[in-house]
């Protein structure tokens, strides 16, 4: 009833009523969240943004939240900083940024206005896993004792689940997601760019506990115009970029046009310059693993030819770029990415130490010992879990890591039966960026670092992607309510 309420009101409001009363909410609101101070920049900011959003969704499309997420998951503004959400919600406001809130309003805006989208990520098992995953979060909640644990709680549970079921319900479109993907592709590319500007040439690149061997590897802190500083440590760049470059190269193998191939060709070995300048052995690695498997699923298609001169090329190419942009120190340590035994650097042993205390932490405490919690009870108290597995255990419990290996077998099935059983390749550049991500997170925890917007969101994608029937119907996508469908219009009559 409430529904169909608002729908009228909405329909009979003429545009300069409904401008006008948005308005006016909006900077009551603004008023009452600045604790009723005096007018102040960035309470006006907030109004103006939120008054633009508000109209904005009145006349585009639903679509604007996966769009602009797929745009800023590298700009992760600080809500906080504009708004002391913490005089209401204290610790749980702690460092909430714009891909948390598009998240959770692409959501909740969703399900308001589609029976389709409601039906769709109810209609199948995914739902279970991310409910499951996140019961044993807030189970283990409890146990929490530092900011960044609360941080990573809510990354982990309710943005994971809301990016999820958003990509779910809203990419059942073969062009919507393929322009989706060309967004995070270009999204890349302005934050490799920014990365290399900034360290390089503005400067604006500092040394913070993370950034490990002085400045010479590519990461740290770096201050964003307007948005403060930010943390980008080399393995979390590291991470983005391996994953840029495995889906550019699996475009470049499946693409039939040569402007797109130059194109794709360019952005690969972008991302593998700045993968380079990182000196993440684990990154370098993963991308390494997500060739071979891209390869090998090449050959199994019969398309010896292509894989064998573009691998010959680019590994030649590589081969060049290297030695010509990596500092001593870099070519030094990437001598070292398989040394198991005798890494004079410590990584590979220091993960191998940290695993084996976090399962006997695990053993103890069967439903967790919340997140972030971990790095107060190990023997080396400047690590995570470096591993988004064992940081899922830890955090969720044994509930919460049986969710997500269900969430990765469900995807890995699918993307087998599209791949191998039906031959489909439309997502396979898709695919190889989450097999990137899979055997990355195995050495690493995006979940402590802003790379985890991106990782989630490639994840969410992946998943819709491979869920989508193989020609998807003109009735399965998600389109507006019609004028008989209650639900609110955010289309202009």
């Amino acid at each position: 009833m409430l529904r169909l309420k608002f729908e009228q009101v909405s329909k009979s409001m003429k545009n300069y009523q409904f401008i006008l009363i948005i308005t006016v909410l909006v900077v009551v609101a603004a008023a009452i969240l600045g604790g009723f101070t005096a007018i102040n920049i960035k309470y006006s900011l907030l109004a103006l943004g939120l008054l633009l959003l508000i109209v904005f969704l009145r006349y585009f499309d639903i679509y604007i939240f996966i769009y602009l997420l797929a745009l800023t998951w590298w700009m992760p503004l600080e809500v906080g900083r504009f708004l002391p959400l913490q005089n209401y919600l204290g610790l749980w406001s702690q460092h909430i940024t714009i891909p948390e809130i598009l998240a959770y309003m692409g959501l909740a805006a969703s399900l308001i206005r589609s029976r389709k989208f409601a039906e769709r990520i109810f209609s199948e098992p995914v739902w279970i896993f991310l409910a499951l995953l996140t019961v044993g979060g807030i189970l283990a909640a409890g146990a929490i004792k530092t900011d960044a644990g609360i941080v990573m709680f809510r990354r982990s549970t309710f943005f994971f689940t809301a990016v999820i079921l958003l990509c779910r319900g809203l990419l059942a479109d073969r062009k919507i997601i393929k322009r989706v993907m060309g967004m995070v592709m270009l999204s890349g590319v302005l934050f490799g760019g920014y990365i290399l500007f900034a360290q390089f040439v503005e400067k604006s690149f500092f040394v913070g506990p993370g950034a490990y061997e002085g400045a010479s590897r590519l990461g740290g802190y770096y201050q964003i115009p307007f948005m403060g500083t930010f943390y980008f440590g080399p393995n979390n760049v590291g991470l983005l970029t391996a994953i840029l470059a495995s889906i550019s190269f699996a475009l470049i193998l499946l693409s039939s046009s040569r402007r797109n191939r130059i194109l794709m060709s360019g952005v690969f070995l972008f991302n593998v310059i700045i993968l380079v300048l990182t000196g993440s052995r684990a990154s370098i690695a993963s991308l390494l693993i997500g060739v071979v498997c891209l390869v090998f699923y090449m050959l199994f298609l019969r398309k010896r030819g292509r894989v064998v001169v573009y691998v010959l090329v680019f590994s030649a190419a590589v081969a060049i770029l290297v030695p010509l942009v990596a500092p001593p120190q870099i070519l030094q340590r990437l001598q070292y990415i398989v040394a198991i035994g005798n890494d004079p650097y410590g990584s590979i042993q220091t993960r191998m130490g940290l695993l084996e205390e976090g399962l006997q932490l695990l053993v103890k405490n069967p439903f967790g010992i919340g997140y972030g919690t971990f790095i107060t009870l190990h023997s080396n108290s400047t690590f995570w879990e470096q591993n988004l597995f064992l940081n899922t255990a830890l955090g969720a419990g044994i509930l919460g890591l049986l969710s997500l290996v269900g969430f990765y077998v469900l995807l890995f099935l699918r993307a087998g039966r599209r791949l191998i059983t039906a031959r489909d390749t439309s997502f396979l550049y898709i695919m190889a960026g989450s097999i990137t991500f899979f055997v990355n997170s195995l050495f690493t925890d995006p979940n402590s670092e802003t790379s985890v917007y991106f990782c989630w969101l490639i994840l969410g994608i992946s998943f819709a992607a491979f869920s989508i029937q193989s020609q998807t119907s003109e009735a399965d996508q998600v389109t507006e309510p019609s004028r008989t469908e209650p639900g609110i219009q955010f289309h202009g009559q």
